[in-house]
């Protein structure tokens, strides 16, 4: 239930601030919100496996870094590439982690 709910919060978030940054007319920012809203939800998956910490604060950093970018004037195609780099480097990252031999194991609950 509580996946589920998180899914929902998530997806309402994402909903709400792709509209909000379309209206302003600042369609650039979408990729750093997405990348934020993501970290934030696998926050919440952080009592079921440690590494999801990391993940959701490397996420969280790479859409900050995607707004200080926009906010620095780079392009918004430059802003999706740096925010999309960033967060396939944590997901790959994070995914060799999960199934490496040495480091901690998902705790199945």
């Amino acid at each position: 239930m509580a996946e589920t709910l998180s899914l929902a919060v998530e997806a309402l978030a994402i909903i709400a601030g792709v509209t909000l940054l379309a209206a302003l007319g600042l369609p650039g920012y979408i990729p750093a919100l997405i990348a934020a809203v993501v970290g934030v939800h696998f926050l919440g998956f952080v009592p079921w496996w440690h590494g999801f910490a990391w993940l959701g604060l490397a996420l969280i950093a790479a859409g900050i870094l995607g707004g200080i970018l926009g906010v620095a004037g780079l392009a918004d195609d430059a802003i999706a590439a740096a925010v999309g780099i960033c967060c396939a480097a944590a997901l790959f990252y994070s995914a060799a982690r999960a199934f490496s031999p040495s480091n901690d194991r998902p705790v199945a609950r």
